[in-house]
């Protein structure tokens, strides 16, 4: 016999107590309808007889019930809370999909229930596999000033802070776009950094951020998006001029280029000291809870101080992680006396490699960078998280066990990132070097080791020319010799 909802509440009533009791077709029609509504009425813990009862009088296909099992599991909420009233023909699919896609190995719970027509089920809860969280939440400032989605974007700009403002562009037709687009499951040519990282079976940037923020995303950033999170490279000024780097993150770089290349100097204002910057930050603060720096060499731009004590000062500081990448040469002087106010100061070093290979990779003094980063750890600032960041490439990965070793020693995580785009990647080894890659590290402990094992096994073999010329180029107008360094990857690139 057909009843109404009404009919079924009072029924339920008197066996239940109900935590709340909706139509299930409502929750199909935005992909965080029934986050928001789980997340609401979420519980630390339920009694025997609590339940949250959807009804419906149609079947609910697959890929609905795989969103509802993966919405229950991921808001922590035990399946057997979870009863759904509706057809006969419901209970089998309902079995079927918990073995597919629940974390949770008992179903939710059925009643057969006969009911008047409910809220049809439309294709609107579905959340792409290409979403990601970062353009409804982020902007990223280059060093010329450039402002893009992300750092992993490409091709083009959105605008330029010189001239634009951050609300310019965040509001901006071309950031819509793109949103409108990963929404309909577009793949974006700008995105393409991402795309290639998950062709390889590596964890993309947006595949991370997606589990990072994925709760934020859903309850608030989907409907309304806002500023939250900057990635800030505030100019190119730099002490060091790493081989792997380029003249845009890199005065020194770009002077050499200049001197020995004839390349014209990269015209770089200091836009990150002016005024209109600062002040556009300082209005962006209560919204803010994540800015990234980077360089250049981030503790060289000390105006930024004014930044961090305002966020004191008006009490944003707490609310707001500050991550830096820092070449570790630089001792943090003018934000040390801020930090600790901060919810969290997270500092990534990089340090592709120790020692004398640190010297000649990076042009820095190991002696020195290495005494900073201890002497920070030795702070002893509850909110303070130190890393390495180690850049692997052909001209370090042989020698990179030496900064895992290092990192193990000091209680140091380690954050991986390959080089790209510096003629020193690990498409650029020879087979020798391979193989005497592969047989050092073929037992290593460490997960990412094996991870390059089975990328130098996928590429094709180098025949090294260019990397011999990168490395001679470097070897010659900086009066150095990479062959006593790194001699046993030198010898398997046939550099001697």
């Amino acid at each position: 016999m057909t009843i109404s909802t009404q009919e079924l509440e009072r029924q339920l009533k008197s066996k239940f107590d109900i935590k709340h009791m909706c139509d299930i077709g409502e929750m199909s029609t935005s992909p965080n309808g029934l986050f928001k509504l789980l997340h609401k009425i979420y519980q630390s813990s339920y009694q025997p007889t609590d339940r949250i009862v959807f009804y419906t009088s149609h079947m609910l296909p697959e890929n609905f019930l795989k969103h509802l099992y993966e919405t229950v599991n991921f808001i922590d909420i035990s399946n057997w809370f979870v009863l759904i009233c509706g057809p006969a023909e419901l209970e089998t699919s309902i079995e079927s999909a918990c073995k597919q896609f629940s974390h949770d190995p008992i179903p939710f719970q059925f009643q057969y229930t006969d009911l008047v027509p409910t809220h049809s089920i439309e294709d609107k809860f579905f959340l792409p596999d290409t979403v990601c969280a970062i353009p409804w939440t982020h902007l990223e400032i280059q060093t010329d000033g450039g402002i893009t989605p992300c750092c992993m974007t490409s091709g083009s700009t959105l605008g330029n802070i010189k001239h634009t403002t951050l609300d310019q562009v965040f509001n901006g037709q071309g950031l819509q776009e793109l949103r409108r687009g990963l929404l309909a499951g577009e793949r974006p040519e700008i995105c393409r950094g991402c795309w290639k990282a998950e062709e390889k079976n590596l964890t993309s940037i947006r595949i991370h951020n997606i589990k990072r923020l994925k709760k934020d995303f859903l309850l608030k950033y989907l409907d309304q998006p806002q500023l939250a999170t900057m990635d800030i490279k505030f100019n190119n000024t730099c002490n060091f001029k790493c081989r792997i780097c380029g003249p845009s993150n890199s005065s020194l770089f770009a002077l050499e280029n200049h001197k020995f290349r004839g390349i014209p100097l990269i015209s770089q204002d200091n836009w990150s000291e002016s005024e209109d910057f600062i002040n556009q930050m300082i209005s962006h603060l209560p919204s803010i809870h994540n800015i990234d720096m980077y360089g250049g060499e981030p503790f060289l731009v000390k105006k930024f101080k004014e930044v961090l004590k305002l966020a004191v000062d008006h009490g944003h500081a707490k609310n707001i992680r500050l991550h830096y990448n820092s070449n570790g040469s630089v001792w943090p002087e003018h934000f040390l006396p801020y930090w600790p106010n901060f919810r969290q100061v997270d500092i990534h070093f990089s340090i592709d490699a120790i020692g004398k290979q640190f010297e000649l990779e990076r042009g820095g003094n190991w002696s020195e960078v290495e005494s900073n980063i201890l002497r920070l750890k030795d702070l002893g600032l509850p909110n303070l998280s130190i890393s390495l960041m180690p850049t692997i490439g052909a001209m370090n990965v042989y020698y990179i066990d030496q900064v895992y070793d290092w990192a193990t020693k000091h209680g140091f995580q380690l954050f991986v990132s390959h080089a790209r785009g510096t003629g020193f990647e690990l498409q650029d080894l020879t087979r020798e070097a391979k193989d005497l890659i592969i047989e050092k590290f073929k037992d290593h402990p460490w997960d990412e080791m094996q991870q390059v094992i089975k990328i130098i096994q996928e590429i094709p073999d180098s025949n090294g020319d260019d990397f011999r010329s990168k490395i001679k180029w470097f070897d010659q107008v900086r009066e150095e010799n990479f062959a006593e360094s790194h001699y046993e990857i030198a010898k398997a690139m046939r550099y001697v």
